[in-house]
């Protein structure tokens, strides 16, 4: 067989065996709307683009990435952020369910002579911890007007210097009256 046809039949030459993972011609990165459509459901239902990208049938986290970016693909950015604000309630839901779940929070114990005890699982706590921490950190940074920290900076609280003034006076500082300039 002569070497262009040899070519024509490969999906890629290279010596490097991961350029052979994914074909030439493959449909995997080819945008289509069903293929839109399954990204951001499983979006919604809590799944990363990273995790995604593993399924042989759709398109790698890059090229997500890339679509989002694309002005021609703006129906799938709107979809995409909407699938996002899904995603974010069910991990502020995911929260409540994860603080209130004790399984595997006391195991069993067995000593040699047979005599059983509950022990405290710390590592099963602490996995808790740490995913309603991340879930919080996440939704915080993502949704902080919905899932942030407040903290009122505005206040329709007037004082007067001279109420001000005559409070502090009344009041002492470190055992002696405040001195204030006039």
């Amino acid at each position: 067989m002569h070497e262009s046809q040899t070519r024509a039949l490969d999906t890629r030459v290279s010596d490097d065996p991961l350029a052979l993972a994914v074909p030439r011609h493959s449909t995997r990165n080819k945008y289509t709307p069903a293929v839109a459509r399954e990204i951001c459901d499983r979006i919604a239902s809590g799944e990363s683009i990273n995790s995604i990208g593993t399924h042989k049938h759709l398109p790698t986290a890059r090229n997500i990435e890339k679509w989002l970016l694309d002005p021609n693909k703006k129906a799938f950015k709107k979809l995409y952020e909407q699938a996002k604000k899904i995603q974010m309630a069910l991990m502020a839901e995911q929260l409540v369910d994860i603080a209130d779940n004790g399984d595997n929070d006391w195991v069993k114990r067995e000593n040699k002579e047979g005599e059983a005890w509950w022990k405290l699982n710390g590592e099963n706590i602490n996995r808790s911890k740490l995913r309603v921490e991340t879930r919080k950190w996440i939704l915080a940074r993502m949704m902080p007007k919905i899932y942030g920290d407040r903290i009122d900076v505005t206040s329709n609280v007037v004082f007067s210097l001279s109420e001000l003034r005559k409070s502090f006076q009344r009041n002492e500082v470190f055992g002696k009256k405040p001195v204030i300039d006039q």
